[in-house]
């Protein structure tokens, strides 16, 4: 199995935290719910999460905005303990 030299990595990285960067400050809402999820750790429980962003749903226009950016940005998984949370995908932590 080859190596990939070090500086390639950091090239990739590099290239990888610019992107996401250009699509936080493209769109607001999607570095807020970013930015919510890493600070609690790159999961909530689903009520919490739906509790933080309780203004977002106030119309139908914005729930589905609210629903696309859940679908591209989160990931749902069964805890034992917690119950259902939602979990950031690892393209965005």
């Amino acid at each position: 199995m080859p190596l990939i030299p070090t500086a390639l990595l950091c090239l990739v990285a590099s290239i990888r935290s610019k992107r996401m960067q250009a699509a936080r400050d493209a769109n607001p809402a999607e570095s807020t719910i970013i930015e919510k999820m890493k600070s609690s750790g790159g999961r909530m429980k689903k009520k919490a999460f739906l509790n933080a962003f309780r203004e977002w749903t106030r119309n139908d226009r914005d729930k589905e905005r609210f629903r696309y950016l859940i679908k591209k940005l989160l990931t749902r998984a069964d805890d034992a303990i917690e119950g259902e949370v939602l979990v950031l995908k690892s393209f965005y932590s």
